[in-house]
């Protein structure tokens, strides 16, 4: 075969596939993809409650819901002809490998108590979580949110006023804002923004929480940490320490995700609940109505003026980096 020939050859071939990818280009038609749709930004709107909180996404970056359903899609028709349509919902028990029910919540249903609701979040919350690395994905508020709580004798659910999961916080007791009195609001405001403080701590501050953390792992009980252990008088030495009030072991509440007998048994609480209790304490601000109550307990007060400088520390270097 002479050059000449192969030469045709080569180019016949080249231009053979160059035909047929613009042939390809031709017959699929390009088209928007809806898988890259972005739920969580809010829309001005001319609905009261939607404007307010459309205006509270403006200043904030952060939106906040009262439906579980967020939004909706079409994508194409079934078989039948019918039109399939995609959901957008805020489930609080997804997990990245499995999906349990250890939460459930009830919607709110009452737009006065919504629009409330939101001016809460807005003047009272917010401000407290005025930085990007603070806030969540988004709220959801409902009227109440209860958690699986697990016992010898059977489960039941309590009552929290807060949750932290993968797709939203959520934020119960709306029906009830408007009859809490001005300490009750100003508890629960904080309560809401520790849940966020918490999360951040415990994923970025590590080694600060470290001495914090110290106290109640061996400070108070050298044996093992106190952390998650089972507070019992009758209980086995591995899987528990001597019953005491929860205060001697340096911390503010026990974990009500379990039963509790007074006197008898409980379970401490886990790192990060521990660190939300404190900073709570620290949002509220108020050093002398704290070291009155505490005031029995030094463990207590050494962690709460750990948390006071790991707070205000993080404060300062997150408004350096705004």
């Amino acid at each position: 075969m002479n050059v000449m020939k192969m030469k045709n050859i080569i180019i016949g071939c080249a231009c053979g596939m160059l035909l047929s990818l613009v042939g390809c280009f031709h017959e699929t038609e390009l088209s928007e993809s809806k898988q890259d749709r972005n739920w969580y930004i809010l829309e001005d709107s001319d609905d009261e409650l939607d404007h307010l909180r459309y205006l509270v996404f403006e200043q904030y970056k952060v939106p906040i819901f009262y439906k579980d359903t967020i939004g909706s899609r079409v994508d194409g028709k079934d078989v039948y002809g019918d039109p399939v349509v995609y959901y957008e919902v805020l489930d609080p028990n997804y997990d990245l490998v499995s999906v349990n029910d250890e939460i459930e919540i009830e919607l709110a249903e009452k737009r006065e108590q919504i629009i409330t609701a939101v001016y809460f979040m807005k003047d009272e919350v917010l401000p407290m979580l005025n930085f990007t690395e603070l806030l969540p994905r988004c709220f959801l508020l409902v009227e109440s949110v209860h958690a699986a709580c697990y016992s010898v004798s059977g489960n039941y659910r309590h009552e929290v006023n807060t949750y932290r999961s993968l797709m939203a916080s959520l934020v119960g007791k709306v029906d009830r804002l408007e009859r809490m009195s001005d300490e009750e609001r100003k508890r629960f405001a904080v309560e809401i923004a520790a849940e966020e403080w918490a999360s951040y701590l415990t994923q970025f501050k590590k080694e600060e929480l470290l001495p914090f953390y110290t106290i109640s792992e061996s400070e108070v009980y050298s044996k093992s940490t106190a952390y998650s252990k089972y507070s019992s008088n009758s209980g086995p030495a591995s899987t528990s320490i001597p019953y005491k009030d929860y205060r001697e072991y340096g911390f503010l509440d026990y974990d009500h995700w379990e039963a509790y007998k007074e006197g008898d048994t409980y379970k401490t609480l886990n790192k990060q609940y521990d660190v939300a209790d404190y900073v709570a304490e620290v949002l509220l601000d108020d050093d002398e109505a704290f070291e009155a109550k505490y005031a029995k307990y030094k463990w207590v007060l050494q962690k709460y003026e750990l948390m006071k400088e790991i707070v205000e520390t993080v404060k300062s270097e997150l408004k350096g980096s705004n």
